[in-house]
């Protein structure tokens, strides 16, 4: 699911906005108030996955499929930016975050949006999902600071959504593959 790309424009629009916060009036920049964002964020995915969980759902391996890959996505996503932090590049958390909302958001979208019967309140979850996405999208500039942003190292994280997207696609596999064996060897007992 978070191994498909999120269109260009909206990346682009993200970018721009990094581009330009730099032209647009000063903004009071607290890094902890930026570091709040993705864990808000992980709060708002487990609010809306916690229902689907507790309750039965039409189809319990789409769901749990999704959920799975939902909260490796936010694992590698908190790990990730935990790297950023750890290894002085934290003027690069609040783009890295963004672009990987965006991903998430986008392709949650088009996840919730072709298949019916994953979440429950599916099709509220989905307009939530896009007035986030929007709001992420436009809020860019704003968030971006100012100071100490290398334009380079900005167009080297439009890929690292995909990166991730792509570690939690093997990293599901892999689950998958050690519950199969688990059960196998399991029910050979």
């Amino acid at each position: 699911m978070y191994a498909n790309t999120s269109p260009w424009p909206l990346k682009l629009i993200v970018l721009c906005g990094v581009v330009f916060s730099e032209y647009m009036p000063t903004v009071a920049h607290k890094q902890g108030r930026n570091r709040v964002i993705p864990y808000i964020t992980s709060a708002y995915f487990l609010s809306v996955l916690l229902p689907s969980v507790v309750f039965a759902m039409p189809s319990r391996r789409k769901t749990t499929a999704y959920i799975v890959q939902t909260f490796l996505m936010m694992l590698f996503f908190l790990c990730f930016l935990n790297l950023l932090f750890d290894h002085g590049l934290a003027q690069y958390e609040v783009v890295t975050t963004q672009l990987i909302l965006t991903h998430m958001l986008w392709a949650q979208n088009v996840q919730l949006s072709g298949k019916a019967h994953i979440l429950l309140y599916q099709s509220v979850i989905v307009v939530f999902n896009r007035l986030l996405l929007v709001a992420n999208v436009c809020f860019s500039v704003f968030l971006v600071p100012q100071k100490g942003i290398d334009n380079f190292v900005i167009l080297m994280l439009v890929f690292v959504p995909e990166m991730l997207g792509i570690a939690v696609l093997v990293a599901s596999y892999v689950l998958v593959h050690l519950g199969h064996t688990f059960e196998k060897f399991m029910h050979d007992y």
